[in-house]
């Protein structure tokens, strides 16, 4: 089978490929304009599923073609997975500095869980009603994990209070669509920046506020909210590849201490 890309914003694209839910590694394609990936069945003649993972964040990519070696037909895929996990965030969840959706930690954690993602998260966002509202979309949402501070903390500015009112806003737009969902905010994870670059504030003062506000939304009744600690789960010195993203390490640690907690 031969799909054909064509893609912008980078010089290469990275795709992943699985087949029956076997990942077979990742191909670098070169050409912008008409990057074709080519793939080869591990079973010829029986029924294959593929799944294609893109690049996580950059570039920009669609599909022009897919075409199959002549007597292969396409069917019908088998059903999504029956739960669904919603990632929100910025771009550390969004997969900044990766080259593909598969070196993501909530691709990672969907995989292990056997849950459907939908990443809602955005590369230089911060907590906002917008960007929560995509959720009231979903029929039903099993899983969310919630990963915001950063940006509002360092770039925006926000003072701590400001930061809790927006949070708090963002969870009750969830829970006005989604009461049972159960939600993990987590907490922000390690940066080599400390301090905002526009306040007093710093990460370490978010961190503690978003736990005590976790704390009293739960003692307010919120049962299906969780506190996830997830400062503890990376070090400034081996998990960053640059101040603040993750780097391969970073993202396999962020899911494989979500991975242990939520089983």
């Amino acid at each position: 089978m031969k799909l054909s890309f064509e893609y912008e914003g980078a010089q290469f694209a990275q795709f992943g490929v699985y087949q029956n839910k076997k990942f077979m590694g990742m191909t670098r394609l070169n050409n912008p304009k008409g990057a074709e990936l080519l793939i080869k069945s591990e079973k010829p003649g029986e029924v294959v599923e593929y799944r294609i993972t893109g690049p996580a964040s950059q570039p920009m990519f669609k599909l022009k073609a897919l075409e199959l070696e002549e007597g292969h037909v396409l069917e019908k895929p088998n059903a999504k997975r029956e739960k669904i996990y919603v990632a929100l965030g910025d771009s550390i969840s969004h997969g900044l500095r990766r080259d593909n959706t598969a070196q993501i930690w909530p691709w990672l954690l969907a995989e292990a869980l056997n849950y459907e993602l939908y990443s809602l998260a955005v590369g230089g966002s911060f907590a906002n009603p917008d960007q929560a509202r995509v959720a009231q979309k979903f029929e039903k949402i099993d899983l969310m994990t919630i990963l915001w501070g950063y940006n509002d903390c360092i770039n925006r500015g926000k003072s701590l209070e400001e930061y809790l009112k927006d949070m708090n806003h963002v969870i009750d737009i969830i829970r006005a669509k989604h009461p049972e969902t159960k939600i993990y905010l987590m907490n922000l994870l390690q940066t080599k920046n400390s301090k905002s670059k526009k306040s007093d504030f710093t990460i370490e003062e978010f961190r503690i506020g978003l736990a005590q506000m976790c704390a009293e939304r739960v003692a307010a009744g919120d049962k299906n909210l969780h506190f996830m600690g997830s400062d503890k789960f990376t070090n400034k010195d081996d998990d960053l590849c640059d101040v603040v993203h993750l780097s391969h390490q970073g993202h396999q640690k962020v899911a494989e201490q979500m991975i242990s907690l939520l089983k």
